[in-house]
């Protein structure tokens, strides 16, 4: 997870997010959102308040609602994406029964063993990665890679693989 750079508000400003804090309250309640992602919201909130204060052209186009409102249906998007995903792997990692057998664990072993005689390490380590679920944004933010780069990466990889037959 990349670091976020501090949220720093003027007097005025937090003046404004207590006043306007109910706001986030009811899009809280409006959605479902308990204690526990408080938090990821409050976040959004500020910096919201924070850029909105800060531009008389938002300002003078937009309502203050408005916009929280738009920022936080995406912060929740992202959130539930993240949630999903974050399930996804827990299920696949604690259910038995989609757990390969002893025999499909030898297959996907030999696989792999002939994808490292020919793919690097770069190349094996993004495979993995991929494999394991992530998008190539996170790919991207994991390697310190462009996720274009990334895209390209694993482009190159499948042509490898499919040229040598390994696919």
């Amino acid at each position: 997870m990349s670091r976020r750079k501090a949220i720093v508000l003027t007097e005025y400003q937090r003046q404004f997010a207590e006043e306007h804090h109910g706001l986030l309250l009811k899009y809280m309640g409006t959605h479902g959102l308990g204690d526990e992602e408080y938090g990821l919201f409050a976040e959004r909130y500020l910096r919201t308040v924070a850029t909105y204060t800060s531009s008389q052209k938002l300002r003078s186009k937009y309502a203050f609602s408005t916009i929280l409102w738009y920022r936080l249906w995406a912060e929740l998007g992202r959130e539930r994406r993240r949630k999903m995903r974050r399930e996804q792997h827990e299920i696949y990692l604690e259910d038995a029964s989609l757990q390969p057998s002893i025999e499909d664990n030898m297959e996907v072993s030999r696989i792999w063993d002939t994808w490292e005689k020919i793919l690097t390490r770069d190349q094996l380590h993004i495979l993995r990665l991929k494999a394991m679920g992530y998008t190539n944004k996170e790919l991207s933010r994991l390697t310190s890679v462009s996720s274009r780069e990334i895209g390209a990466k694993l482009n190159e990889i499948r042509d490898l693989l499919k040229n040598r037959e390994a696919l």
